[in-house]
């Protein structure tokens, strides 16, 4: 069997990113819920809170609180590696839940067509003293990670350190 020409199998792979794959599938399904309840699409419509710029845009998204009952558990292993890329990357919260539970969504894309970052805003007649009316996202830069790996490892060595 002949190898093909010019082609760097590590090249290839190396663009392939999990996280990028899950964010948007996350969105994805969002979009999907949107577009399955007219209420809030009439919300979105007829909104104060919606800023009139933002109706027309054109991947608007529901979280209802309904994607982590369809992913697949915790101690399973697409459900942990989903929910862990997740938790990393700010989507869902250290506790399990959505980060913009009971919110219309509004993702922004990059020239590559990635998200990366949203703005959701509570839906309902109602919002309580303690819930935050608006949420922005965004992505998490590669080097945030390096920079909150060290500061954990140095929190891990300090601590053996001292006790």
């Amino acid at each position: 069997m002949d190898k093909p020409k010019n082609k760097n199998y590590l090249a290839v792979m190396g663009q392939v990113n999990l996280d990028d794959i899950y964010v948007q599938q996350v969105f994805d399904y969002y979009r999907q819920r949107f577009l399955k309840n007219e209420s809030t699409q009439l919300f979105v419509h007829q909104s104060p809170r919606i800023p009139s710029q933002l109706r027309e845009h054109g991947f608007i998204c529901l979280c209802d609180r309904k994607l982590g009952l369809e992913l697949d558990g915790q101690r399973s292993l697409e459900g942990g590696a989903i929910r862990g890329s997740m938790k990393r990357i700010g989507l869902f919260l250290t506790k399990g839940g959505e980060l913009f539970r009971n919110r219309v969504v509004f993702p922004e894309v990059d020239e590559r067509g990635h998200i990366v970052s949203a703005t959701g805003y509570l839906y309902g007649k109602r919002i309580r003293a303690e819930q935050s009316a608006v949420i922005h996202w965004r992505r998490p830069e590669p080097e945030q990670y390096i920079c909150q790996g060290m500061k954990l490892v140095k929190e891990l060595t300090h601590a053996k350190a001292f006790h």
